[in-house]
């Protein structure tokens, strides 16, 4: 009697527990992403050089994908871009990760170009 109900329910909690540890990845992700994007920003507006902004970012967000925005709608500001790929718990190579992208911005430190 109950193997034909545990046969029903088991892929259901299967797929939720799926979806519940990618939405924490995805979630913790995101953090990482938005914290190293502020410190990048705050360290190249400082004029710190772009091996010390990636060591950063780097240490914050694991393999994510730092730009620096040098064109910005005002010249003091300095605006920058982390982006982090994000799979699927379980099913990475059968479904696309998620692409998370944060951006921070600091204004610039005076007499840093």
């Amino acid at each position: 009697m109950v193997t034909a109900e545990l046969a029903v329910a088991l892929p259901a909690v299967v797929l939720t527990a799926v979806a519940a540890v990618t939405f924490l990845s995805v979630l913790t992700a995101q953090l990482r992403a938005l914290d190293a994007a502020g410190v990048a920003a705050r360290l190249v507006a400082r004029g710190e050089s772009p091996a010390a902004v990636a060591s950063a970012v780097h240490q914050l967000a694991g393999g994510a994908h730092l730009v620096v925005n040098r064109e910005s709608a005002d010249p003091r500001l300095v605006v920058v871009e982390v982006s982090t790929k994000v799979p699927v718990a379980g099913l990475g190579r059968l479904l696309p990760a998620f692409v998370i992208r944060e951006r921070a911005g600091a204004p610039r430190e005076p007499g840093q170009p």
